[in-house]
């Protein structure tokens, strides 16, 4: 997609949008924290101190979860469209 002449920019966001990957290998953790956030649904989590965090920097980068910083210590999260493919492809290699 790119932009139509006079909406400067719009083309990027949906193009950033539609570059996800599913093809990378989640750890267990990864795996716990996205059926967290399935279950939490549109709310989404909210999860404190750095240490918990920096675990989610991955799901964020390959855009499985989105984040929100909410204070200096506090982060929200919610899975994106590309985090429950991600989800759905773990459960199923997890099953066979």
């Amino acid at each position: 997609m790119s932009p139509q002449v006079g909406e400067k920019g719009c083309g990027k966001i949906a193009t950033e949008q539609e570059n996800f990957s599913v093809d990378a290998e989640l750890t267990a953790d990864e795996i716990e924290f996205l059926e967290q956030l399935a279950d939490a649904g549109a709310i989404g989590r909210i999860i404190t101190g750095l240490g918990p965090r920096a675990k989610l920097l991955r799901l964020v980068h390959f855009k499985y979860v989105t984040e929100q910083s909410m204070s200096l210590d506090a982060v929200h999260y919610r899975i994106t469209e590309a985090g429950w493919i991600a989800l759905a492809q773990a459960k199923g290699e997890r099953s066979t």
